[in-house]
């Protein structure tokens, strides 16, 4: 079984912030950005978790307790580069077959002491077999990537004078 070729999403964005502080609010920062309502917490979401080294997580926690997950933490180089594995399946569902994850690049590129360019790759959808093209539309769509890095960039910036 050959995967689909489906082309990746890709976006870069300037911010005005050290390349760690960047790299500390894409991941431990994530629930700060990541909205509620992209998720599957029923009854309020409590935390969106993403573990920045090899292995980690990458979840959500509702505020009942459970747990769902996201995907996993497939390389990571602090602060300037993590891979994710996308374990959502084309049916917006948890995908428990690592091997059908897309993945997800994000590379931190210092550009001075107090600025950094945050290229975003997510690619790799054929390994989502069946849907692979609809998912990468929808991620590719108004409600996707482009929503998720503009939340970033306002949470990323809004950390500033903290």
């Amino acid at each position: 079984m050959s995967a689909l070729v489906v082309p990746p999403i890709r976006y870069s964005m300037t911010l005005e912030v050290p390349a760690r502080r960047a790299f500390d609010a894409f991941t431990r920062g994530i629930g700060a950005w990541w909205p509620a309502e992209n998720t599957w917490a029923k009854g309020g979401l409590a935390a969106m978790v993403l573990e920045p080294r090899p292995g980690g997580r990458w979840f959500e926690r509702d505020a009942s307790g459970v747990e769902r997950s996201w995907g996993r933490v497939l390389s990571c180089s602090v602060p300037q580069r993590i891979v994710l594995g996308w374990g959502v399946s084309p049916e917006w569902k948890p995908e428990a077959d690592p091997r059908r994850a897309s993945r997800v690049e994000v590379r931190f590129v210092p550009q001075t002491l107090a600025s950094v360019r945050v290229d975003l790759e997510h690619r790799d959808f054929g390994n989502h077999g069946a849907g692979a093209e609809a998912l990468r539309r929808a991620l590719a769509g108004e409600k996707g990537w482009a929503n998720l890095l503009a939340r970033y960039r306002e949470a990323t910036v809004g950390q500033r004078s903290s």
